[in-house]
């Protein structure tokens, strides 16, 4: 990461992308960069994350389809399901055939 200089986003050459909501900035930047750096061999820009922000620069084009990306991945976040699977063993071997019960979200299942 640039702090100073001629190349630093704080120099004024670099555009803040600050359409990215905070809680998706992990899924934007990826592990070890790999989200930004799959976004800048695509598209031709560049990206660098710069005191809790990500700025782009490159031509219009480039900066167009880096955007378009990162609003992909952004919308792809918010369209998943906020909870969790979680698995729950029930023993029959003590019920009829045809005995009926209930989850905590209300799914009615038969014992087979």
């Amino acid at each position: 990461m640039v702090l100073s200089g001629e190349d630093s986003p704080s120099q004024g050459s670099w555009k803040k992308l600050d359409f990215i909501p905070e809680k998706y900035m992990g899924q934007v930047i990826g592990k070890y960069r790999r989200s930004l750096d799959k976004i800048e061999n695509i598209t031709g820009a560049t990206l660098k994350v710069f005191e809790r922000n990500v700025y782009i620069k490159g031509s219009i084009e480039s900066q167009k389809r880096a955007i378009r990306e990162i609003k992909d991945i952004v919308n792809l976040e918010t369209k998943r399901p906020n909870h969790s699977v979680r698995f729950v063993h029930v023993d029959t071997t003590q019920l009829e055939l045809d005995h009926e019960f209930e989850l905590w979200h209300r799914t009615t299942y038969k014992c087979l």
